[in-house]
């Protein structure tokens, strides 16, 4: 993925979710470091990865523009399906997802710009998500055509 957002899940660094959960604000996880490359299983495409699974237990996850050198350009196999996760926030780079699930338990994400299609992702709980993204962009023509709400950053 490119830019200064690539897929995000953010981490607490250490601290109980259930109790920093309600502290933490768009600002905090778009200001978040990345997540390690180590948190995330990923397949190397040659010239660019794919993260295909998050193993970290943070409850916030911010995609890394690069794992090993290479832009991390999408999200395959619905990686975040499985998590307690409640804030994401994609990279620049990332312009695709292919099968991702997300869970119940994700309140906020973050769909850059570059961002042009959501092929078969599924958001659980949507009446409690809202998408972070760019106005008049894809991120919120789809939260609108979804019913999800839309916060312009």
């Amino acid at each position: 993925m490119s830019g200064a957002f690539v897929m995000g899940l953010v981490g607490c660094g250490g601290t109980d979710s259930s109790d920093k959960s309600a502290e933490i604000t768009v600002d905090d996880v778009r200001n978040h470091a990345e997540t390690p490359a180590s948190d995330f299983e990923y397949i190397d495409n040659g010239d660019s990865v794919s993260i295909k699974a998050y193993n970290g237990s943070d409850p916030i996850v911010v995609i890394p523009e690069q794992i090993d050198g290479k832009d991390v350009i999408s999200i395959i196999n619905g990686p975040f399906s499985n998590d307690s996760l409640k804030y994401v926030d994609l990279g620049y780079n990332l312009k695709e997802f292919d099968d991702a699930y997300f869970s119940d338990t994700l309140e906020v994400i973050h769909l850059p710009a570059g961002v042009e299609n959501l092929d078969k992702v599924v958001f659980f709980g949507e009446d409690t998500l809202t998408i972070v993204g760019k106005a008049g962009s894809f991120a919120e023509t789809f939260a609108k055509e979804e019913g999800i709400k839309f916060e312009a950053e």
